[in-house]
């Protein structure tokens, strides 16, 4: 930013907000560059946040109320005014008289080049697919359905019946230990209960079969275990042989599987590993279904409720005593992404496998496909995923077992890098890309989706810039499946037009053009849910001080000629940031002169304007 303080009677001609070393590369041009870009660029809105540093930047808006709307509700609470509310309202009563006297620049902001806004888009979402209907799919359904369905069907119940069997009797008279809220074994199996449920690893590949996994290809790229005989024998004195990759002298206790795309990925894993059978975390949930009990206990699972924080802590513990290679029993399988997802990318890993600080093997499952994509996500979930499965003539699947991973001192202090570090072999070995995306996305997606709205975000990026919890990100998606009436998942003029109407006890008079404008980051045409929720996030007086001080610049340009006068626009930024919520009356003020401060300073004359933004 430029650091120079605001003077009264100055005038300033900005660059592009996002860009300091482009200011400071203007502050070089002649005057007479100055004036030909004062006559020929056209204004764009900010493209990126403004870093301002914590110690000089004011005090963010408090988050609004997280109850849920009613579908006519007005997006900002009655009992406060956003800063936009004051920025309109003064501009209002200033416009007038401020400017009719300038008409140097007479181009609109409707013609803007295509912008970006605040939030980066992610083009792909994890969480969908489409699993069109085809005239070949269709085909499938009805000639398998009465063919091949029937024969898969009753496999599929007698493999059911057969895991239920087996782990009745090698789980009997055993129960899980409720350890505050984690479920568990207090002890492992014996090797003789072991015996009597390893069995059931035909039955699960029985059940494999029914939903048309004919062949499961297994790529072991594991080196061989050395153990302490061999070492003792080779004349290896090295300490620190075990700790090397390819060095373990114990089979990584700790196995993280990815991408989670199906509700068979566990038993996929589990034919691909086996011996040992390995077992599972999961949620108590799943607890509920028939011999879902019996079936934990002889995998000697660990399930959380993961609604409950001391349940999820407990889980932790549980974790790290397991991860224990010198306890008896088998690896423990963890999903870390936590969610489903289409399998096109890797989402964020938790890190509950990693908190141990133990060696982790990671495996990538993958299922390739030529016409019909068997992720069990978006369309392609709940009762319709077996049905569709199950009318395929063969589904693939590829498991690849890489090479453990072995943690250093920097994993073992923060797990959260050695989660990320995992995540990039496996998605380098598999060709995937990363995004961020977590369980909140998720349940963001499904929630939109039942509206046709596009979720083109990650929630963590749109907290990061915005300020925005996950609560006001379902409070605004009711209050943007109320306004579009046409339910095309995005807003036109007139819908845009109803809703900030709804904002403002009195009207905006010839902002609204500009405010839509402002808000259509892309030059859509129309207004999406992600460049709803960033516009209302900088209505709500959140954000850097660069976009406050664009936004307080469009609702007092109220004739579209991209100049407004500096007393008008100090009186908004005062009226703005004079509100409890945004910063104590006191320092106001200083607030305002914080925003000014990102106005640059290379186009200075006498005649009180300044000029809006041009890049």
């Amino acid at each position: 930013h430029n650091s120079n303080k605001f003077e009264e009677g100055n005038s300033y001609r900005p660059a592009e907000l996002s860009s300091p070393q482009q200011s400071t590369t203007n502050n070089n041009k002649s005057d007479n560059d100055k004036k030909k870009t004062n006559n020929n660029t056209t204004a764009t809105p900010a493209t990126t946040t403004t870093a301002t540093t914590t110690a000089d930047a004011p005090p963010p808006a408090r988050a609004m109320a997280s109850s849920n709307p009613s579908p006519s509700q007005n997006p900002f609470p009655s009992s406060r005014r956003s800063p936009a509310h004051e920025l309109i309202a003064e501009s209002e009563e200033s416009s007038s008289d401020d400017m009719s006297t300038t008409d140097s620049t007479s181009s609109s902001h409707t013609g803007d080049a295509q912008k970006k806004g605040l939030v980066k888009v992610v083009p792909l979402n994890p969480f969908e697919n489409d699993a069109p209907w085809t005239c070949y799919e269709v085909f499938k359904l009805i000639f398998l359905g009465l063919t091949l369905f029937p024969i898969r069907l009753v496999a599929a119940l007698l493999a059911a019946i057969l895991v239920i069997l087996f782990a009745v009797i090698a789980s009997c008279g055993l129960a899980l230990y409720d350890k505050q809220g984690c479920l568990c074994l207090k002890e492992p199996l014996s090797r003789t209960r072991q015996r009597l449920w390893y069995p059931a690893v035909w039955a699960i590949r029985l059940g494999l079969w029914s939903v048309g996994f004919w062949h499961i290809r297994v790529v072991d790229q594991r080196q061989p275990i050395r153990s302490a005989d061999s070492d003792a024998s080779s004349g290896d004195d090295d300490g620190d042989s075990g700790t090397e990759l390819g060095g373990l002298r114990h089979p990584p206790t700790m196995i993280v599987a990815a991408p989670h795309s199906t509700w068979a990925d566990y038993f996929l894993a589990c034919w691909a590993l086996h011996p040992p059978f390995p077992a599972g975390v999961g949620d108590s949930t799943i607890l509920v279904a028939p011999g879902g009990a019996r079936v934990a206990v002889a995998t000697q699972s660990i399930f959380v409720n993961v609604k409950n924080k001391d349940s999820r802590e407990s889980c932790r513990q549980v974790l790290a005593e397991r991860a224990d290679p010198s306890l008896r029993g088998p690896p423990i399988m963890i999903f870390p992404e936590g969610r489903l997802t289409n399998g096109k990318m890797l989402i964020q890993f938790k890190t509950g496998a990693f908190n141990p600080g133990q060696p982790v093997q990671p495996v990538l499952l993958r299922f390739p496909f030529e016409y019909f994509d068997p992720t069990c996500v978006g369309r392609n979930r709940g009762p319709l995923w077996f049905l569709r499965m199950m009318t395929q003539f063969a589904n693939y699947c590829t498991v690849e077992i890489l090479e453990a991973q072995v943690p250093n001192q920097q994993h073992v202090d923060s797990p959260k890098v050695f989660a990320d570090q995992v995540r990039g072999v496996m998605a380098d070995s598999a060709d995937l890309p990363t995004t961020e995306h977590s369980y909140e996305d998720a349940f963001l997606f499904r929630a939109a989706a039942r509206a046709n709205i596009d979720t083109d975000f990650e929630v963590r990026n749109m907290r990061e810039l915005l300020n925005v919890d996950m609560d006001e990100l379902q409070r605004w998606l009711e209050v943007f499946k109320s306004v579009d009436t046409n339910h095309d998942g995005v807003l036109g003029r007139e819908e845009f037009a109803a809703v900030i109407s709804d904002c403002f006890s009195g009207s905006i008079g010839n902002s609204m053009d500009r405010l839509f404008d402002f808000f259509d980051t892309d030059g859509s045409g129309c207004v999406s849910y992600r460049e709803f929720v960033q516009g209302l996030a900088l209505f709500s007086g959140r954000c850097d001080a660069a976009s406050i001080a664009k936004l307080a610049f469009l609702v007092s340009d109220l004739e579209g000629k991209k100049v407004v006068k500096q007393d008008v626009l100090r009186r908004s930024l005062d009226n703005a940031f004079g509100q409890p919520e945004a910063v104590i009356r006191t320092r106001k003020r200083a607030a305002t002169e914080q925003v000014l401060k990102v106005v640059p300073t290379q186009c200075r004359s006498q005649c009180g304007y300044i000029v809006t933004w041009d890049g």
